[in-house]
């Protein structure tokens, strides 16, 4: 009597077919997306993660089960990423936004002074490390002008910086502005040597 050895015949049919080649689409998108949900999902479509689940959970979903929840996984994983990515970019725009947009210094004004002549001004309080001072005058002889300095001078001595010098032509009005930086806190005063009407403001940073 002969042995015959029977091999059995796995029939393999066109659904798992197209269920392994989704599968492995969609994991290879999922990977070079970085979207976790389409990565589960092309798992979830191989047909051998049907098998498992009834070898070891005794649950079965058919193909179409598969598909569905496959889907759903997509969509969703799809618009969690974009909600993210909308938060994120909102996030950023905010703090770039702050981040970018220069801070405009604000001015105080802390002396004030009108005269006419050399004058040198009662003694003030600086406590900024940057003040800037601003003259006008007016007005000079017709025939030879005019010429004033301005400086910011430190109580106590020491070199504050080159002061404001104004020259006008005729007797037409004179500006000037300047600033001093690197200050140090203390008291100070202006020292105006003119021949003219004049006024000076000081000012400083908060």
């Amino acid at each position: 009597m002969n042995n015959e050895n029977t091999e059995a015949v796995k029939s393999v049919s066109a659904g798992s077919i197209v269920l392994w080649l989704l599968g492995i689409l969609t994991i290879i998108i999922g990977l070079a997306g970085g979207y976790v949900a389409v990565i589960i999902a092309g798992v979830i479509l191989l047909p051998i993660v049907n098998t498992l689940t009834k070898k070891h959970l005794k649950i079965n979903f058919s193909g179409m089960a598969r598909f569905v929840i496959a889907v759903i996984l997509i969509i969703g994983g799809t618009v969690m990423s974009s909600s993210i990515d909308e938060a994120r970019q909102a996030i950023d725009s905010q703090s770039g936004g702050s981040e970018s947009a220069p801070q405009e210094e604000v001015w105080t004004e802390i002396y004030t002074l009108k005269g006419k002549g050399n004058q040198d001004s009662e003694s003030f309080n600086v406590t900024s490390k940057k003040v800037r001072v601003t003259a006008t005058t007016c007005c000079g002889s017709s025939s030879s002008g005019s010429f004033s300095g301005v400086s910011l001078e430190k109580e106590n001595g020491g070199y504050t910086g080159p002061g404001l010098h104004i020259s006008t032509s005729g007797s037409e009005q004179g500006e000037g502005q300047t600033t001093y930086r690197g200050m140090a806190p203390g008291l100070y005063y202006v020292q105006v040597i003119s021949g003219v009407n004049w006024e000076v403001k000081v000012e400083q940073t908060n």
